[in-house]
């Protein structure tokens, strides 16, 4: 009896580590007219896996010629019961969503989200423009959110040098935000609606969770299950335009707010940045997992 209740254990063990979520970094060419440098663009996401890579079973990182490895990775993602996250430095490029705006339905992007995952948007109004392969693509505008998310144009405003008031919400999960944040392209809370939800807000215009306008800023799509964070939507050529770290701000949100207000599912990993395929000796899944109380051994 001793013995089948630890292959029981083991196998939960093992059933759990599929459940853990994955990530993946767009770090192709970013929007490099003031809104985000290259250099900068891979140093925070260096930051991010490096403070965070521990909670993933796989981190994978894509740029503009490896497009046929990026679509397989978000089809093999899309739907496979966990929730994943996809990263994105302010461009969608078209393995994602062909512009301009050639896939208004059913985009790979879209089907991310009706999946139940997760993207996270870093820099430039979401779903706005590409910038693949280093020249400005043609724009999809305010439709690309739009159509991308199910929402009003609205969703999204250009509104340069706005300076945003950190709410309790954002001092307690991004610690590392000064008082003020300054946002080009805030989020309208208002244009929030059902099935979607605003889920948190770290700064807004009054410094409340009622906005009326935010960044950042998440939402949570209540069908699908799906999150949106937007995360610094901000030109200007570093502080104070951007963030101090946009990097650390994301890996904040990733550990404080995302780990601990929605869950990543049983880590596979105690530790490391570089976790993939993320398999340990079942041994070790045992002892890691009687000792956070998940299981109980049995004589």
């Amino acid at each position: 009896m001793k013995n089948i209740m630890w292959v029981c254990v083991i196998t939960l063990a093992f059933s759990t580590m599929v459940m853990a979520s994955d990530i993946a970094f767009y770090v192709g060419a970013p929007n490099i007219d003031g809104w985000y440098d290259t250099d900068t663009m891979n140093a925070d996401v260096e930051t991010i896996i490096a403070e965070s890579g521990h909670l993933f079973k796989d981190i994978q990182k894509f740029n503009d010629d490896q497009f046929d490895d990026f679509g397989a990775w978000m089809d093999e993602n899309t739907n496979d019961g966990e929730m994943d996250i996809l990263w994105l430095n302010g461009c969608v490029p078209s393995v994602l969503y062909p512009f301009p705006n050639l896939e208004p339905d059913g985009s790979r992007i879209e089907e991310w989200l009706d999946g139940g995952n997760m993207i996270i948007n870093v820099g430039d109004w979401f779903g706005y423009v590409s910038y693949e392969g280093g020249p400005r693509q043609s724009e999809n505008g305010t439709s690309g959110a739009a159509n991308i998310l199910d929402l009003s144009s609205g969703i999204i405003v250009s509104a340069d040098n706005t300076s945003l008031t950190v709410t309790p919400t954002g001092k307690e999960y991004l610690p590392s935000l000064n008082d003020t944040v300054i946002t080009y392209r805030p989020i309208v809370l208002s244009a929030v609606v059902d099935p979607w939800e605003v889920a948190a807000v770290f700064a807004s215009t009054d410094g409340t969770d009622a906005g009326p306008q935010a960044d950042p800023v998440v939402i949570h799509n209540t069908e699908t299950n799906a999150y949106v964070a937007f995360v610094n939507q901000s030109a200007g050529s570093g502080p104070p335009g951007w963030l101090d770290d946009r990097g650390l701000t994301c890996a904040e949100f990733i550990n404080n707010w995302v780990n601990e207000v929605v869950g990543l599912g049983i880590q596979p990993l105690a530790s490391g940045s570089d976790p993939k395929d993320g398999a340990l000796h079942p041994d070790t899944w045992v002892t890691l997992n009687m000792a956070a109380g998940r299981f109980r051994r049995f004589s």
